[in-house]
């Protein structure tokens, strides 16, 4: 396989990852209207019919983010230097990081619904310190590498700007965000900019 084939290939990855965490977070959405309980408590989403399974897509999409990116980095990386690189590196990181706790969410919240409950209602699991520490600095480092990932791609006019703009404003509102709105829309808005730009790659029209 050439070197073009590569980026092209590295593109549609991209593209389906971004269909993945769309589809993640549309079933999610749709569970819990189904549920009649748009103030759902953490326990009883996880003993939604359907819940394991969105998010076991939101897992996917995790572990696939990293190759993504190295698709986005890589055909481009001389170009965006050393501030891209820490960029990546950090983004993939906090990809990573939020993948683990996917994982838990995926394989161990159905656990503790079924045999301790009281992990997942509120005083819970979220009021461990050392829990939401981690919780908290994942956000950080995600929010931090798209911001420096983003101010690389600015800097080198590889990507149309109103692509960038979504991929790092979105990712942002999405690794941050508290409110639930705020990351529904922070998510739209990041893959519509990952999936503009990984579209690119695909056509073969970076610059």
């Amino acid at each position: 396989m050439n070197y073009a084939k590569l980026i092209r290939w590295g593109g549609l990855l991209n593209i389906i990852i971004c269909i993945l965490f769309l589809l993640w977070w549309g079933l999610m959405a749709a569970i819990v209207v189904s549920s009649g309980n748009l103030n759902i408590t953490t326990l009883a989403l996880v003993r939604l019919k359907g819940y394991q399974v969105q998010s076991a897509i939101g897992l996917l999409a995790c572990v696939l983010a990293p190759l993504g990116l190295m698709g986005l980095y890589w055909p481009i990386a001389q170009k965006i230097g050393k501030v891209g690189l820490l960029g990546f590196l950090l983004s993939a990181t906090g990809v990573m990081l939020y993948g683990c706790m996917q994982y838990d969410e995926t394989f161990t919240w159905p656990i503790l619904a079924a045999q301790a409950p009281a992990l997942l209602e509120t005083g819970g699991l979220m009021s461990n310190a050392a829990y939401m520490f981690i919780f908290i600095l994942m956000g950080l480092v995600f929010a931090a590498g798209f911001i420096l990932l983003g101010i690389a791609y600015w800097r080198a006019r590889v990507f149309p700007r109103w692509s960038v703009l979504c991929f790092t404003l979105g990712a942002v509102l999405f690794g941050i965000g508290m409110a639930i709105p705020v990351r529904t829309l922070g998510l739209v808005v990041w893959v519509i900019g990952w999936g503009w730009m990984g579209n690119i790659l695909w056509r073969e029209k970076v610059a």
